[in-house]
């Protein structure tokens, strides 16, 4: 893989992280390259977590691409899992050494996650706290399966237990998330350390009360220090502005799409009606016949109806007299003159019949 360069994220953010007030040392490493975030919670104790989570956070910036992109985004925490695996084996930090990983690049209108273990990313949208990622441990799998509840969650005696981390399984599975961005979106990743203590009404009251993401992050921190800061605490905020320009150049270019999806739509089907109604009408016409007065005076047996369908005549003509129009009777006259028409081309040709005789030919 090659080292990506980044642009510099126009949108605002902040992170901090805080050693909770039990813990002696700080196992989490964040990292702010706007337009590329992400949090890291290591594992496997003093000076084993903190190197597989720098480790990760090192790799994720040399590697992760540059703009929104889902695919690369997950292979550069797949290097990430690689590197600490054989760090691991090299005797750096200590084996079975691990961490979570949630990484994101927001820009452009767009966010991309991707995710392994317990640290989550969430999304403030309208007010509302949406948890967009899945935990990766025993006790989110029980939720999950209804066993136990979010609140017995919090509590369980298996609740720091997680079922996938970077640098356990060369072929750890990585979750990615694709979100469209729209003004006033809020984004939050953090470790466990946040939103164990803190549940999830209360992370929402907190991303609602305050709009600079610096002081929000702060207040966060808080909020899992006074529920007891039993770990590590770590959050990133990222803010889509409320007059973001990629937002509506997105929105416009949406809209420019569905019209012209509309048009071709509209178009097909105008045509689907069109065709329908012209087969329905030279079957129909096909069957029919008139008589009516030829180009150049003479009475004509027509098969079909007079008149045409979008510039298209929709009738034939099947036989023409010797005679002309002003040859026939007065009345006879006025009804090849009104196009008189009929079931089928043999009652025609019988009328067309009776009007040769009618002046003895």
């Amino acid at each position: 893989m090659t080292p990506q360069k980044r642009n510099i994220s126009h949108y605002p953010h902040a992170a901090i992280t805080n050693v909770g007030r039990v813990r002696d040392h700080n196992e989490d490493s964040v990292l702010v390259e706007a337009p590329l975030f992400a949090v890291a919670d290591g594992m496997g104790g003093h000076e084993a977590g903190e190197i597989a989570s720098n480790i990760a956070i090192e790799q994720l910036l040399a590697y992760a691409p540059s703009t929104p992109d889902a695919a690369a985004l997950m292979r550069a925490v797949k290097q990430a899992n690689a590197a600490i695996i054989q760090a691991s084996k090299e005797n750096i930090g200590r084996v079975g050494m691990g961490t979570t990983m949630t990484a994101a690049i927001i820009d452009n209108g767009h966010a991309v996650i991707a995710q392994v273990g317990d640290s989550r990313a969430y999304l403030l949208r309208s007010g509302r706290l949406l948890q967009v990622t899945q935990d990766h441990s025993v006790v989110a799998t029980m939720v999950r399966s209804g066993s136990i509840s979010e609140s017995e969650a919090r509590i369980h005696p298996q609740r720091n237990v997680i079922t996938r981390a970077l640098g356990s399984d060369p072929n750890v599975i990585i979750d990615t998330y694709e979100y469209e961005t729209i003004r006033g979106d809020r984004w939050l990743l953090c470790s466990d350390g946040l939103s164990g203590p803190v549940d999830d009404a209360h992370l929402e009251l907190i991303l609602n009360s305050e709009r600079d993401p610096r002081v929000c992050v702060e207040k966060l921190v808080e909020a899992a220090n006074a529920a007891g800061g039993n770990d590590n605490i770590t959050a990133v905020i990222v803010d889509v502005p409320a007059d973001d320009s990629t937002v509506e150049a997105r929105v416009q270019a949406k809209h420019t799409k569905k019209n012209v999806l509309f048009s071709l739509i509209s178009g097909f089907l105008a045509l689907l009606i069109i065709a329908g109604i012209g087969g329905l009408l030279y079957n129909y016409a096909r069957k029919r016949a008139y008589i009516a007065p030829t180009p150049t005076g003479h009475v004509g047996v027509y098969t079909g109806v007079p008149g045409s369908f979008l510039n298209l005549k929709i009738s034939t003509l099947s036989q023409e007299s010797t005679f002309t129009v002003d040859q026939l009777p007065t009345l006879s006259q006025q009804k090849v003159a009104s196009q008189e028409e009929f079931e089928n081309l043999q009652s025609a040709q019988e009328q067309f019949e009776t009007y040769r005789s009618s002046i003895g030919q």
